[in-house]
């Protein structure tokens, strides 16, 4: 399971947008992994991986506490008109699944429920994305202004002002992304593995 060498050098100009309790716990090193099936606004062929790097910009809109398993941390809206970017997470693999067979092994590495997965799993038409992420966490907290353009159901978000951030911590220690890393393979088999 290589891990990386670090956070990117330069500038990241791209937020993704994600559950405020699960981006939580991709920056509180509980998860590694981003379940998507695609957002609204990303047309027919769905979800895709189109940055190797991005802050999480977590949102509360749609966001409900069941949708999360039992004491899943989420954490307050912040005051309107900023958003917290938590951690700048990096693409380390995506997975296909069309196998709902392993969708409850799956549900042991996110704060989704059992439920909301086989839900997203489900939803318009049977398969789901499952993207491997290694999550930095800087020194000094990152956030960006809130504007209108990065409203709506869509998944990226191209910053109009790139967050200053440095000092990056792994959100998981090596040991424990290793250990997620292989329990993943084993569910799904490696990146790009059709048989998942």
């Amino acid at each position: 399971m290589g891990l990386t060498a670090g956070p990117p050098t330069g500038p990241v100009a791209v937020a993704f947008k994600e559950w405020a309790g699960v981006a939580d716990a991709l920056a509180g090193g509980r998860q590694s992994i981003i379940l998507r099936k695609g957002g609204i606004d990303e047309g027919p062929a769905g979800f895709a991986p189109e940055h190797p790097a991005f802050w999480l910009y977590p949102t509360w809109t749609h966001q409900a506490s069941q949708g999360l398993k039992p004491g899943a941390p989420i954490p307050e809206a912040p005051a309107t008109g900023v958003v917290p970017l938590p951690g700048l997470a990096v693409v380390e693999g995506l997975h296909r699944v069309d196998d709902p067979g392993r969708l409850d092994a799956l549900a042991g590495l996110t704060a989704w429920s059992l439920d909301t997965v086989l839900q997203r799993y489900h939803y318009r038409g049977p398969g789901l994305w499952v993207l491997r992420v290694r999550v930095w966490v800087p020194s000094v907290p990152a956030a960006v202004a809130e504007r209108a353009e990065y409203a709506g159901c869509r998944s990226w978000v191209p910053l109009a002002e790139v967050p200053a951030a440095g000092g990056f911590r792994p959100a998981m220690g090596d040991a424990a992304f290793d250990a997620e890393g292989r329990a993943l393979v084993e569910v799904l088999g490696q990146p790009g593995d059709r048989r998942g």
